[in-house]
């Protein structure tokens, strides 16, 4: 099955330029996923038309008209796509072709510049120059209020992970795999801070096709019809996405990039940290794309000019650490410290054999030092999250706000145990006893798994009279004596002795 390629005659657009502009020259499709021509008359000047399609409607275009008018009212010194109206004055073509079709269009004026992709190798001037101009864009769209722009595509770096469904199209396995670690971080460290950080509306695909250089600075900025409401600091992440690719050393150039970009509009704490993951986050969004529409059409002609970059970059992020990354990309700017992740691996799995019974084993080969925990997830010392299947004790999630700040104002006030009478203890059973059917409306409080075990273990035996148990095979129960003869996983394990002879 072919995809719907740009497959309006050349001779169809001829006669729309020449019906509703006047104008008359060579027609050429540009690059890019949208059906956009240049037009170059004869005497040399260039137009670009924009088709009304399935992806780009008369709104899309109509967005980028108002987001280019407000940024020229904000001052911002850019060369920006001008509208060219009809020769009736509307904003927007409309030529019937035939009585099933008509051709809609708009005409914007050909920005000069070289773009980005073909301006030759960047400095890090240039880099900075980048973060620079994209940091105005973002300050002057900070109060721009349109509608339209709070809307959802494909591309919108906050539901990067519709596309993690996408990952089975991938055939090479580590391919898949470094799509599958960076689908997590994004996840794990981008996706629950998205909401908190300052929102506004974006270009969203700040490419190198969609930059123009002129004298080795940045001249002009194209097609905003990607743009919509988002977490500014997404802009900054597409952007350097981009920028990043076929660099020797991506991480060096991104930190020219963030070092433009706060020189103008500083990062706060929070978007510092989440611009590693949706710099990865965006990278997985191309290449699974490109997925997808390589089982549609892989001939297509526009399709597919970033996906080989991008696989490239993937695979060099994917073997730095999180915080390594975020280092080196803020390594030119004033931020904060990462945050002291106490003793090296090796010195603390030394210091630990020394005071620590090896009874107490530890998990993995190669073990992992846990530093904090957030929601499901748990963050070794190198930034890198762990979905953790192991702690039933953080039925809410780890570090859960509520359960931190009810804890707090508890152990501020009283930290005492039952044998008391106090308000705190009496109601919270009664509380739990309402979530229960009768009869059960007792409450026993304890204060591990081991513990309740045993009880539950004492309540059996005294109201049956007998102490006979059965188990399932392999099962665990606890960790004092009693429960170690009821759990085959203990007992046949290391150290274990056999099943108990008598009980």
């Amino acid at each position: 099955m072919k995809a719907d390629r740009p497959d309006t005659s050349l001779e169809a657009i001829a006669d729309l330029l020449h019906a509703e502009y006047n104008l008359t020259g060579e027609i050429t499709l540009l690059r890019g996923e949208n059906e956009n021509y240049r037009i170059t008359l004869a005497n040399g000047r260039s137009y670009v038309l924009k088709l009304v399609t399935a992806r780009i409607s008369s709104e899309v275009l109509e967005l980028e008209g108002e987001i280019v008018a407000h940024l020229q009212a904000a001052g911002v010194k850019l060369d920006l796509p001008q509208l060219v109206p009809t020769q009736s004055g509307e904003k927007e073509a409309s030529h019937k072709l035939d009585k099933q079709t008509t051709l809609r269009a708009r005409l914007f004026e050909f920005v000069s510049g070289t773009p980005w992709f073909v301006a030759g190798r960047p400095s890090s001037d240039q880099f900075r120059d980048l973060g620079e101009v994209l940091a105005a864009v973002d300050v002057a769209l900070a109060d721009c209020e349109i509608a339209e722009a709070r809307r959802t595509h494909p591309w919108d770096l906050t539901r990067a992970a519709q596309h993690r469904e996408k990952i089975g199209l991938i055939q090479d396995l580590d391919q898949r795999r470094i799509v599958e670690w960076m689908f997590h971080l994004y996840a794990a460290c981008a996706l629950p801070r998205l909401s908190e950080l300052p929102q506004g509306i974006i270009h969203a695909d700040v490419n190198d096709e969609n930059i123009l250089v002129q004298d080795g600075r940045i001249s002009g900025l194209l097609d905003f019809g990607d743009s919509l409401y988002n977490p500014t600091i997404s802009d900054l992440a597409i952007a350097m996405a981009y920028a990043m690719l076929d660099q020797s050393d991506p991480l060096r150039a991104g930190a020219d990039v963030v070092s433009g970009y706060h020189q103008f509009r500083p990062l706060r704490e929070a978007e510092i940290e989440v611009l590693f993951p949706l710099i990865c986050g965006r990278l997985c969004t191309t290449v699974l794309i490109a997925a997808e529409r390589r089982h549609i059409d892989p001939d297509h002609p526009t399709w597919f000019v970033s996906e080989a970059s991008a696989w490239d970059l993937l695979g060099k992020l994917a073997a730095v650490d999180p915080l390594e990354a975020r280092k080196r990309l803020t390594s030119s700017i004033d931020a904060a410290p990462s945050k002291d992740n106490g003793a090296p691996l090796g010195k603390l799995l030394e210091k630990r054999r020394g005071v620590i019974s090896p009874a107490l084993s530890i998990a993995y080969r190669q073990p992992h030092k846990m530093v904090r925990g957030e929601g499901q997830y748990l963050f070794d010392h190198r930034g890198r999250p762990f979905l953790d299947l192991v702690n039933n004790v953080c039925h809410v999630g780890h570090c859960h706000p509520r359960v931190v700040a009810a804890g707090q104002r508890q152990m501020a006030s009283l930290n005492t145990n039952t044998r008391y009478l106090y308000d705190g203890l009496t109601d919270y059973a009664a509380r739990l006893c309402e979530t229960l059917p009768d009869p059960l409306t007792t409450v026993f409080l304890l204060n591990s798994g081991s513990e309740a075990n045993e009880l539950a273990l004492r309540l059996a035996m005294t109201h049956t009279g007998r102490s006979h148990f059965l188990v399932v095979e392999g099962a665990y129960h606890g960790h004092t004596a009693n429960l170690i003869a009821l759990s085959p996983y203990k007992f046949r394990g290391p150290g274990g002795s056999g099943a108990a002879q008598s009980w």
